[in-house]
């Protein structure tokens, strides 16, 4: 704004000027110029926006974006190098992209890097597409439609070794190799029996963990004792009925199992086949593993284990967010 009032030739040398130029304070005579050309060639002085490395005239539009599309939906794991081959096969008379304009077609169709998961061959079944459908449209005890987050209990088992936690890569100089003392050999599985409640006000969970062998019905009982006591002896859930949903291992199937949970004035709904994706606590699950690493170096036995375990657990404040990001409603 201060060179505008020398657009139109005023001195840009004078004594005034020189002066604020030697304190610092007034563009270079030859600033001065470029932005006067500037504004003569645009009408205007606005700072232009940096660009960094000019880009290639040649761009991922139209019809072969559309193209690109279709094959990150049908293979959202293929790396770059796989994206290029399929474009440059689709016509072999243009030649291959480069990755920078690969990246720049992908960030226009707004994908991003993250985490993969696979879903097994057997999820996609006519009669497990139909189970997942029932699972999410029709009430108990098909499904979960109608149920309030809030009465919503899910429960599973996972394991945990030492040796998972370690860390796979990692940087040392060119001469050496990347080495750390740690577990190596192999260890006990610590298998962690876990139940979470969808209630946002009230947080409830349960859990046992085990070193030998895993999950039995005699244990599976002892858990369930443990939920359906603790429901019915809180003043803030006895009446209320709660929906138990798990997955299909032949334990949770047991007839004593569902039995228990009715008798209780509660009911059960199991997951279709395959579908991890649809129970909140595999997330919960992930979320320990992920909390585990930030501890990978400080854990040498299984009882330490357990104990961080049972701390992660217990730290977290809701499980709620975690039904509503498998689709239960809020």
């Amino acid at each position: 704004m201060v060179i505008e009032k020398y657009l139109q030739g005023q001195d840009l040398n004078s004594p005034d000027i020189r002066d604020l130029r030697a304190e610092w304070k007034f563009p270079a005579m030859i600033t001065c110029q470029r932005w006067i050309d500037i504004f003569h060639e645009t009408g205007d002085i606005c700072p232009k926006r940096a660009t960094g490395n000019r880009h290639s005239e040649r761009e991922i539009l139209g019809p072969t974006l559309e193209k690109l599309a279709l094959y990150r939906i049908v293979f959202p794991k293929a790396t770059q190098a796989e994206c290029r081959a399929h474009l440059y096969n689709l016509d072999p008379t243009v030649d291959p992209y480069s990755n920078s304009q690969l990246y720049r077609a992908e960030k226009l169709l707004g994908l991003t890097r993250k985490a993969a998961s696979t879903t097994a061959d057997q999820a996609y079944t006519a009669a497990n597409l139909m189970k997942r459908d029932l699972y999410w449209s029709e009430p108990p005890p098909v499904g979960v439609a109608g149920v309030e987050t809030r009465d919503m209990i899910d429960l599973d088992e996972a394991g945990y070794k030492l040796e998972h936690q370690n860390r796979s890569f990692g940087k040392c100089v060119t001469a050496l190799r990347v080495d750390q003392r740690g577990v190596y050999m192999r260890g006990r599985k610590l298998t962690v029996l876990l139940a979470i409640s969808g209630d946002p006000v009230l947080a409830m969970r349960w859990w046992r963990c085990w070193t030998d062998g895993g999950t039995t019905l005699e244990r599976f009982q002892d858990f369930m004792e443990l939920i359906l006591g603790n429901l019915h002896q809180n003043p803030q859930t006895t009446g209320r009925s709660f929906v138990f949903t798990m997955d299909n291992l032949n334990v949770h199937k047991h007839a004593a199992i569902v039995n228990m949970i009715a008798g209780a004035g509660h009911r059960l709904v199991y997951r279709a086949p395959y579908w991890p994706v649809d129970g909140a606590i595999e997330y919960v699950f992930n979320t320990i593993q992920t909390r585990l690493k930030v501890f990978f170096d400080q854990l040498t036995t299984t009882p330490e284990l357990e104990n961080c375990i049972n701390l992660i657990i217990g730290s977290i404040p809701s499980f709620h967010r975690y039904f509503l990001h498998v689709g239960f409603p809020p």
